[in-house]
Protein backbone atom coordinates (compact mmCIF):
# COMPACT_ATOMS: atom_id res chain seq x y z
CA UNK A 1 0.00 0.00 0.00
CA UNK A 2 1.34 3.44 -0.90
CA UNK A 3 2.46 5.71 1.92
CA UNK A 4 0.32 8.38 0.22
CA UNK A 5 -2.88 6.50 1.05
CA UNK A 6 -5.21 8.55 3.21
CA UNK A 7 -6.84 6.09 5.61
CA UNK A 8 -9.63 8.04 7.24
CA UNK A 9 -11.94 5.09 7.89
CA UNK A 10 -11.75 1.99 10.06
CA UNK A 11 -9.93 -0.87 8.33
CA UNK A 12 -10.57 -4.40 9.54
CA UNK A 13 -7.81 -5.88 7.39
CA UNK A 14 -5.75 -5.11 4.29
CA UNK A 15 -5.72 -7.74 1.57
CA UNK A 16 -3.74 -7.84 -1.68
CA UNK A 17 -4.85 -10.77 -3.84
CA UNK A 18 -2.32 -11.76 -6.49
CA UNK A 19 -4.66 -13.18 -9.15
CA UNK A 20 -8.18 -12.68 -10.43
CA UNK A 21 -9.21 -15.99 -8.84
CA UNK A 22 -7.84 -14.89 -5.46
CA UNK A 23 -9.72 -11.60 -5.75
CA UNK A 24 -12.93 -13.49 -6.58
CA UNK A 25 -12.43 -15.68 -3.51
CA UNK A 26 -11.88 -12.64 -1.26
CA UNK A 27 -15.09 -10.97 -2.48
CA UNK A 28 -17.11 -14.18 -2.26
CA UNK A 29 -15.96 -14.69 1.33
CA UNK A 30 -16.75 -11.08 2.27
CA UNK A 31 -20.20 -11.31 0.68
CA UNK A 32 -21.01 -14.55 2.49
CA UNK A 33 -19.82 -13.12 5.80
CA UNK A 34 -21.61 -9.77 5.48
CA UNK A 35 -18.36 -7.78 5.51
CA UNK A 36 -17.90 -4.51 3.63
CA UNK A 37 -15.07 -4.02 1.13
CA UNK A 38 -13.34 -0.85 -0.09
CA UNK A 39 -11.44 -1.45 -3.33
CA UNK A 40 -8.28 0.46 -4.18
CA UNK A 41 -5.04 0.25 -6.16
CA UNK A 42 -1.99 1.65 -4.40
CA UNK A 43 -4.23 3.92 -2.35
CA UNK A 44 -3.02 7.19 -3.86
CA UNK A 45 -6.58 8.31 -4.70
CA UNK A 46 -8.35 7.12 -1.53
CA UNK A 47 -8.35 10.68 -0.19
CA UNK A 48 -10.42 11.84 -3.17
CA UNK A 49 -13.35 9.55 -2.37
CA UNK A 50 -16.03 9.76 0.33
CA UNK A 51 -15.02 7.55 3.27
CA UNK A 52 -17.15 4.42 3.85
CA UNK A 53 -19.76 4.70 6.60
CA UNK A 54 -18.70 1.41 8.21
CA UNK A 55 -15.52 -0.60 8.92
CA UNK A 56 -14.15 -2.21 5.76
CA UNK A 57 -11.75 -4.74 4.39
CA UNK A 58 -9.32 -2.73 2.25
CA UNK A 59 -8.74 -4.86 -0.86
CA UNK A 60 -5.98 -3.72 -3.21
CA UNK A 61 -5.66 -4.73 -6.87
CA UNK A 62 -2.06 -3.43 -6.97
CA UNK A 63 -0.67 -6.93 -7.55
CA UNK A 64 -2.72 -7.26 -10.77
CA UNK A 65 -0.20 -5.21 -12.74
CA UNK A 66 0.57 -7.37 -15.75
CA UNK A 67 0.43 -6.27 -19.39
CA UNK A 68 -1.42 -9.16 -21.00
CA UNK A 69 -1.56 -7.83 -24.56
CA UNK A 70 -0.12 -5.04 -26.69
CA UNK A 71 -1.14 -4.72 -30.36
CA UNK A 72 0.70 -1.70 -31.83
CA UNK A 73 -0.90 -2.09 -35.25
CA UNK A 74 -4.42 -2.25 -33.80
CA UNK A 75 -3.71 0.55 -31.29
CA UNK A 76 -5.02 -1.49 -28.36
CA UNK A 77 -3.66 -3.13 -25.23
CA UNK A 78 -4.88 -5.05 -22.18
CA UNK A 79 -3.49 -4.45 -18.69
CA UNK A 80 -4.17 -5.27 -15.08
CA UNK A 81 -5.77 -2.50 -12.99
CA UNK A 82 -2.76 -2.33 -10.65
CA UNK A 83 -0.31 -1.37 -13.40
CA UNK A 84 1.24 2.02 -12.52
CA UNK A 85 0.42 4.68 -15.10
CA UNK A 86 4.11 5.59 -15.38
CA UNK A 87 5.03 2.02 -16.33
CA UNK A 88 2.34 1.90 -19.01
CA UNK A 89 3.56 5.21 -20.46
CA UNK A 90 7.16 3.96 -20.60
CA UNK A 91 6.12 0.75 -22.37
CA UNK A 92 3.96 2.56 -24.92
CA UNK A 93 6.70 5.11 -25.64
CA UNK A 94 8.92 2.28 -26.90
CA UNK A 95 6.34 1.71 -29.66
CA UNK A 96 5.62 5.42 -30.34
CA UNK A 97 2.18 5.00 -28.75
CA UNK A 98 0.34 6.70 -25.89
CA UNK A 99 -2.81 6.56 -23.81
CA UNK A 100 -4.22 10.03 -24.64
CA UNK A 101 -5.24 11.10 -21.16
CA UNK A 102 -3.11 13.61 -19.29
CA UNK A 103 -3.92 12.67 -15.69
CA UNK A 104 -0.76 11.10 -14.29
CA UNK A 105 0.25 9.06 -11.27
CA UNK A 106 -1.45 6.19 -9.51
CA UNK A 107 -2.58 3.04 -11.27
CA UNK A 108 -4.40 2.57 -14.56
CA UNK A 109 -7.38 1.11 -12.71
CA UNK A 110 -7.54 4.12 -10.43
CA UNK A 111 -7.49 6.48 -13.40
CA UNK A 112 -10.64 4.88 -14.81
CA UNK A 113 -12.40 4.08 -11.52
CA UNK A 114 -12.26 7.69 -10.30
CA UNK A 115 -13.06 9.09 -13.76
CA UNK A 116 -11.72 12.47 -12.70
CA UNK A 117 -9.70 13.07 -15.88
CA UNK A 118 -11.81 15.31 -18.13
CA UNK A 119 -11.16 16.06 -21.82
CA UNK A 120 -8.59 18.80 -22.39
CA UNK A 121 -10.45 20.08 -25.45
CA UNK A 122 -13.88 19.53 -27.03
CA UNK A 123 -13.93 16.11 -28.66
CA UNK A 124 -10.66 15.05 -27.03
CA UNK A 125 -10.40 11.51 -25.66
CA UNK A 126 -11.60 10.81 -22.12
CA UNK A 127 -11.45 7.70 -19.92
CA UNK A 128 -14.94 6.73 -21.04
CA UNK A 129 -13.97 6.72 -24.74
CA UNK A 130 -10.63 4.96 -24.12
CA UNK A 131 -12.01 1.94 -22.24
CA UNK A 132 -13.02 -0.74 -24.75
CA UNK A 133 -13.82 -3.54 -22.34
CA UNK A 134 -13.13 -5.11 -18.95
CA UNK A 135 -12.82 -8.43 -17.23
CA UNK A 136 -14.03 -8.18 -13.67
CA UNK A 137 -15.43 -9.71 -10.51
CA UNK A 138 -18.84 -8.92 -9.04
CA UNK A 139 -19.23 -8.29 -5.32
CA UNK A 140 -20.52 -11.85 -4.83
CA UNK A 141 -17.28 -13.23 -6.33
CA UNK A 142 -18.60 -14.12 -9.79
CA UNK A 143 -16.26 -13.32 -12.71
CA UNK A 144 -17.53 -11.72 -15.94
CA UNK A 145 -16.45 -9.93 -19.12
CA UNK A 146 -17.89 -6.87 -20.84
CA UNK A 147 -17.07 -5.05 -24.06
CA UNK A 148 -14.24 -6.16 -26.31
CA UNK A 149 -10.49 -6.07 -26.78
CA UNK A 150 -10.71 -4.30 -30.14
CA UNK A 151 -12.12 -0.99 -31.36
CA UNK A 152 -14.62 -2.43 -33.86
CA UNK A 153 -17.00 -4.84 -32.17
CA UNK A 154 -20.67 -5.64 -31.70
CA UNK A 155 -21.73 -5.97 -28.08
CA UNK A 156 -24.68 -5.53 -25.76
CA UNK A 157 -24.84 -3.19 -22.77
CA UNK A 158 -21.46 -1.54 -22.28
CA UNK A 159 -21.00 -2.34 -18.59
CA UNK A 160 -17.36 -1.30 -18.87
CA UNK A 161 -18.47 2.31 -19.42
CA UNK A 162 -20.18 2.21 -16.03
CA UNK A 163 -16.82 1.37 -14.45
CA UNK A 164 -15.55 4.85 -15.32
CA UNK A 165 -16.23 7.03 -12.31
CA UNK A 166 -17.77 4.17 -10.32
CA UNK A 167 -15.18 4.59 -7.53
CA UNK A 168 -15.09 0.82 -7.01
CA UNK A 169 -18.75 0.67 -5.98
CA UNK A 170 -20.03 -1.54 -8.83
CA UNK A 171 -17.43 -4.29 -9.30
CA UNK A 172 -13.71 -4.99 -9.26
CA UNK A 173 -11.88 -4.86 -12.59
CA UNK A 174 -9.19 -7.48 -13.18
CA UNK A 175 -8.23 -6.53 -16.75
CA UNK A 176 -8.78 -3.36 -18.80
CA UNK A 177 -8.83 -3.26 -22.61
CA UNK A 178 -7.63 0.16 -23.75
CA UNK A 179 -7.70 2.22 -26.91
CA UNK A 180 -4.35 3.85 -27.76
CA UNK A 181 -3.12 6.31 -30.35
CA UNK A 182 0.13 6.97 -32.17
CA UNK A 183 2.28 9.77 -30.85
CA UNK A 184 1.91 12.92 -32.99
CA UNK A 185 4.60 13.83 -35.50
CA UNK A 186 5.18 17.19 -33.87
CA UNK A 187 3.97 18.89 -30.68
CA UNK A 188 4.09 22.69 -30.24
CA UNK A 189 3.44 23.93 -26.71
CA UNK A 190 2.41 27.51 -25.97
CA UNK A 191 1.97 29.66 -22.87
CA UNK A 192 0.59 33.20 -22.77
CA UNK A 193 0.75 34.65 -19.25
CA UNK A 194 -0.44 37.75 -17.37
CA UNK A 195 -3.80 37.93 -19.15
CA UNK A 196 -6.80 39.81 -17.85
CA UNK A 197 -9.84 37.55 -17.66
CA UNK A 198 -11.66 39.28 -20.55
CA UNK A 199 -8.71 38.81 -22.90
CA UNK A 200 -8.33 35.23 -21.69
CA UNK A 201 -11.96 34.49 -22.54
CA UNK A 202 -11.59 36.05 -26.00
CA UNK A 203 -8.48 34.04 -26.78
CA UNK A 204 -9.91 30.80 -25.39
CA UNK A 205 -13.09 31.08 -27.47
CA UNK A 206 -11.04 31.84 -30.60
CA UNK A 207 -8.88 28.76 -30.04
CA UNK A 208 -11.83 26.45 -29.46
CA UNK A 209 -13.63 27.81 -32.55
CA UNK A 210 -10.61 27.26 -34.81
CA UNK A 211 -11.20 24.61 -37.53
CA UNK A 212 -8.00 22.98 -36.22
CA UNK A 213 -8.14 23.65 -32.47
CA UNK A 214 -5.40 22.74 -30.00
CA UNK A 215 -5.13 19.15 -28.88
CA UNK A 216 -5.18 20.51 -25.33
CA UNK A 217 -5.74 23.93 -23.80
CA UNK A 218 -6.32 25.20 -20.28
CA UNK A 219 -6.53 28.45 -18.37
CA UNK A 220 -4.68 28.81 -15.06
CA UNK A 221 -4.99 31.39 -12.29
CA UNK A 222 -2.40 30.79 -9.60
CA UNK A 223 -2.76 32.39 -6.19
CA UNK A 224 0.40 34.51 -6.47
CA UNK A 225 0.23 35.34 -10.22
CA UNK A 226 -0.77 38.75 -11.56
CA UNK A 227 -3.31 37.34 -14.00
CA UNK A 228 -4.38 34.34 -16.01
CA UNK A 229 -2.20 32.09 -18.18
CA UNK A 230 -3.35 30.33 -21.35
CA UNK A 231 -1.50 27.03 -21.82
CA UNK A 232 -1.80 24.25 -24.37
CA UNK A 233 -0.40 22.46 -27.37
CA UNK A 234 -0.96 21.95 -31.08
CA UNK A 235 -0.19 18.60 -32.68
CA UNK A 236 0.47 17.55 -36.28
CA UNK A 237 2.83 18.73 -39.00
CA UNK A 238 5.46 21.20 -37.81
CA UNK A 239 4.54 23.88 -40.36
CA UNK A 240 0.84 23.69 -39.49
CA UNK A 241 1.57 23.96 -35.76
CA UNK A 242 3.80 26.99 -36.26
CA UNK A 243 1.16 28.66 -38.44
CA UNK A 244 -1.48 28.25 -35.73
CA UNK A 245 0.82 29.65 -33.06
CA UNK A 246 1.48 32.72 -35.19
CA UNK A 247 -2.17 33.21 -36.16
CA UNK A 248 -3.31 33.21 -32.52
CA UNK A 249 -0.35 35.25 -31.29
CA UNK A 250 0.83 32.51 -28.92
CA UNK A 251 4.49 32.23 -27.89
CA UNK A 252 6.09 28.78 -28.03
CA UNK A 253 7.05 27.32 -24.67
CA UNK A 254 8.53 24.28 -23.02
CA UNK A 255 6.17 21.33 -22.41
CA UNK A 256 3.75 22.14 -19.59
CA UNK A 257 1.76 19.07 -18.48
CA UNK A 258 -1.30 19.45 -16.31
CA UNK A 259 -0.30 20.76 -12.87
CA UNK A 260 -0.20 18.22 -10.04
CA UNK A 261 -2.76 18.20 -7.28
CA UNK A 262 -1.70 20.90 -4.81
CA UNK A 263 -1.01 20.15 -1.15
CA UNK A 264 -4.13 20.63 0.92
CA UNK A 265 -4.21 22.37 4.29
CA UNK A 266 -6.59 21.08 6.95
CA UNK A 267 -8.93 24.08 6.66
CA UNK A 268 -9.23 24.00 2.85
CA UNK A 269 -11.10 21.89 0.31
CA UNK A 270 -10.41 21.08 -3.34
CA UNK A 271 -13.43 21.30 -5.66
CA UNK A 272 -13.76 19.83 -9.11
CA UNK A 273 -16.47 20.67 -11.60
CA UNK A 274 -17.64 21.13 -15.17
CA UNK A 275 -18.63 24.38 -16.86
CA UNK A 276 -18.75 25.81 -20.38
CA UNK A 277 -15.27 27.28 -21.06
CA UNK A 278 -16.88 30.43 -22.49
CA UNK A 279 -18.08 31.26 -18.95
CA UNK A 280 -14.56 31.48 -17.55
CA UNK A 281 -15.03 35.19 -16.76
CA UNK A 282 -18.16 34.47 -14.70
CA UNK A 283 -16.39 31.67 -12.87
CA UNK A 284 -13.51 34.05 -12.19
CA UNK A 285 -15.92 36.53 -10.61
CA UNK A 286 -17.67 33.84 -8.57
CA UNK A 287 -14.46 32.39 -7.13
CA UNK A 288 -13.46 34.43 -4.06
CA UNK A 289 -10.07 36.09 -3.86
CA UNK A 290 -8.99 33.46 -1.35
CA UNK A 291 -9.34 30.72 -4.02
CA UNK A 292 -6.08 29.04 -4.99
CA UNK A 293 -5.00 27.33 -8.20
CA UNK A 294 -8.10 27.75 -10.37
CA UNK A 295 -7.52 25.63 -13.49
CA UNK A 296 -10.07 25.31 -16.33
CA UNK A 297 -9.57 22.80 -19.15
CA UNK A 298 -10.72 23.33 -22.72
CA UNK A 299 -13.17 20.46 -22.28
CA UNK A 300 -14.91 22.31 -19.46
CA UNK A 301 -13.44 20.57 -16.42
CA UNK A 302 -12.10 22.82 -13.68
CA UNK A 303 -10.48 22.58 -10.24
CA UNK A 304 -9.91 25.08 -7.45
CA UNK A 305 -9.08 25.13 -3.76
CA UNK A 306 -11.09 27.16 -1.24
CA UNK A 307 -11.16 27.70 2.52
CA UNK A 308 -13.75 25.33 3.93
CA UNK A 309 -15.74 28.28 5.32
CA UNK A 310 -16.34 29.56 1.77
CA UNK A 311 -17.05 26.28 -0.03
CA UNK A 312 -20.78 26.00 0.65
CA UNK A 313 -21.49 29.51 -0.62
CA UNK A 314 -19.61 28.68 -3.83
CA UNK A 315 -21.61 25.45 -4.27
CA UNK A 316 -24.88 27.33 -3.77
CA UNK A 317 -23.99 29.89 -6.45
CA UNK A 318 -22.41 27.55 -9.02
CA UNK A 319 -25.69 26.31 -10.61
CA UNK A 320 -26.41 29.89 -11.75
CA UNK A 321 -23.47 29.43 -14.16
CA UNK A 322 -24.69 26.05 -15.35
CA UNK A 323 -21.80 24.44 -13.46
CA UNK A 324 -21.75 21.05 -11.76
CA UNK A 325 -19.32 21.05 -8.81
CA UNK A 326 -18.37 18.63 -6.05
CA UNK A 327 -15.87 18.47 -3.19
CA UNK A 328 -13.06 16.17 -4.24
CA UNK A 329 -10.68 16.52 -1.29
CA UNK A 330 -11.33 17.61 2.25
CA UNK A 331 -12.78 16.19 5.45
CA UNK A 332 -14.16 12.63 4.97
CA UNK A 333 -17.73 13.66 5.76
CA UNK A 334 -17.55 16.46 3.18
CA UNK A 335 -16.07 14.66 0.16
CA UNK A 336 -18.60 14.07 -2.59
CA UNK A 337 -20.92 16.90 -1.47
CA UNK A 338 -21.81 19.18 -4.37
CA UNK A 339 -24.40 20.79 -6.58
CA UNK A 340 -27.59 18.78 -7.24
CA UNK A 341 -27.00 15.81 -9.50
CA UNK A 342 -29.09 14.83 -12.51
CA UNK A 343 -32.04 12.82 -11.17
CA UNK A 344 -31.97 10.39 -14.10
CA UNK A 345 -28.28 9.65 -13.63
CA UNK A 346 -28.83 8.99 -9.93
CA UNK A 347 -31.65 6.53 -10.69
CA UNK A 348 -29.47 4.62 -13.16
CA UNK A 349 -26.60 4.52 -10.66
CA UNK A 350 -28.83 3.18 -7.87
CA UNK A 351 -30.34 0.57 -10.19
CA UNK A 352 -26.90 -0.64 -11.28
CA UNK A 353 -25.74 -0.96 -7.70
CA UNK A 354 -28.86 -2.92 -6.74
CA UNK A 355 -28.33 -5.34 -9.64
CA UNK A 356 -24.54 -5.74 -9.36
CA UNK A 357 -24.15 -5.58 -5.58
CA UNK A 358 -27.51 -6.39 -3.93
CA UNK A 359 -25.87 -7.14 -0.55
CA UNK A 360 -24.05 -3.78 -0.58
CA UNK A 361 -20.66 -5.39 -0.06
CA UNK A 362 -18.71 -2.65 -1.85
CA UNK A 363 -18.48 0.55 0.18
Amino acid sequence: MSAAAERDFEIRAELRPGTADELAAVLADASAGGRAVRLCGTGSRLGQLPAPDRPCLLVSTAALRQVTRLEPDDLTCSVGPGLPRDELDALLAEHRLELPCDERGGTVGGLFATGSALPEAPGAPSPRTLLLGVAGVLAEGRRFKSGARVVKSVAGFDLQKAFVGSRGLLFAATELHLKLRRRPRHVAWFRRADLAVDELRHRLIALLADPFPPAAVRAERRQHDDGWALVGRFEGARAACEERLARHGLPASEPSPAPPMPALAADRETLRGVIRPSRVDELDRLAPGSAADLVIGGGGGFRLTLPRAETDAFLDAAPSLGAAVWIERGAPERRGRGTPRDAGAERVERALRRELDPREVLA
